[in-house]
C-alpha cells in the first residue's frame, strides 16, 4: 500500500510537497509508537518486522525527497 501511495504522489509531483511531508511524518510517528507499544510482546515478532518496513521505507521515501530537492 505505501508503494502505492508514494507512486501516485510522485505522478503528480516530483517532489513531495509540504503537506506529503506533514503526512509522511505523522505516519511514521504513528507507526513508530504502535511500534514501541508493542516491541518484546510475545508472538508480535512477524508485525514487529513489518512495522520495521514500514518506518524503513518511509525513511528511504523522505530522505530521497531531500535529495531531489537539494538537486
Amino acid at each position: 500500500m505505501l508503494e502505492t501511495v508514494s507512486s501516485c504522489i510522485k505522478e503528480t509531483n516530483d517532489v513531495f510537497d509540504e503537506y506529503d511531508q506533514l503526512k509522511l511524518q505523522e505516519a511514521k510517528r504513528l507507526i513508530t509508537e504502535v511500534y514501541e507499544f508493542n516491541y518484546g510482546a510475545p508472538r508480535m515478532s512477524r508485525k514487529i518486522k513489518k512495522l520495521e518496513t514500514i518506518i524503513k521505507k518511509i525513511n528511504d521515501l523522505m530522505e530521497e525527497d531531500c535529495a531531489k530537492k537539494e538537486e
